[in-house]
C-alpha cells in the first residue's frame, strides 16, 4: 500500500507480470499501475461479472467504486465461474490452413482467428504476434475439459 500512497492515488488498478522457466526459476517481466492487457479484463468480467477496466476507470477519475461493483446477489451471470484465455503464437511459413475448434467446444468458446489462408509468418518475436485468441468461461469440469482441448490444438496448419 506504501507503493500506491506514494501515486497520491486512494486507489490504483496494478498488475505484475512473472514468468515460471522449465527449471522452476522466476523472472520478473514488468510491473505496472495499469490494468493487465490481452484478454485478461475480459477472462476476470466472465469469471466474477465484473469489468476491471470499468473499475479502473472508476477509480482514476476518483469515482465511488461502490457504484460500479454489483454485489454477488444482484450481479449478472456469468459470476463466479471457472475462465482462461489462450493466446496462440505465429508460427513460420505460409497458412495453409485456419482450424475451427473442435466440435464438442464450438459455440462454447470465444475463438478469434487473426490470420487468413495465404498469409506469411516469419514466427513469434512478441507477444504481439498471434494467430488466434481463445475465451473460455463456464463451470470447473467444462472449463478443464476445454484447457484441456485447447492446449493441444493447433489453430492453424502451416507449410514452409
Amino acid at each position: 500500500m506504501d507503493a500506491v500512497r506514494a501515486l497520491g492515488v486512494a486507489s490504483v488498478a496494478q498488475h505484475t507480470e512473472l514468468m515460471v522457466g522449465p527449471d522452476g526459476a522466476i523472472t520478473f517481466i514488468e510491473s505496472g499501475a495499469r490494468p493487465p492487457g490481452m484478454l485478461v479484463a475480459q477472462m476476470y468480467e466472465r469469471a466474477f461479472g465484473l469489468n476491471i477496466l470499468t473499475l479502473a476507470l472508476a477509480a482514476n477519475v476518483g469515482g465511488a467504486l461502490a457504484s460500479v461493483i454489483m454485489p454477488p446477489a444482484v450481479a449478472r451471470p456469468p459470476l463466479l465461474q471457472d475462465a482462461f484465455y489462450l493466446v496462440y503464437p505465429r508460427g513460420h511459413g505460409w497458412v495453409t490452413g485456419v482450424r475451427s475448434p473442435p466440435d464438442d467446444l464450438v459455440g462454447r468458446l470465444d475463438m478469434r482467428s487473426h490470420t487468413t489462408k495465404g498469409d506469411w509468418h516469419e514466427g513469434c518475436r512478441s507477444n504481439l504476434d498471434f494467430t488466434t485468441t481463445v475465451l473460455c468461461g463456464g463451470d470447473r469440469d467444462f472449463v478443464d475439459h476445454a484447457y484441456a482441448a485447447m492446449t493441444i490444438f493447433a489453430p492453424v496448419e502451416y507449410a514452409n
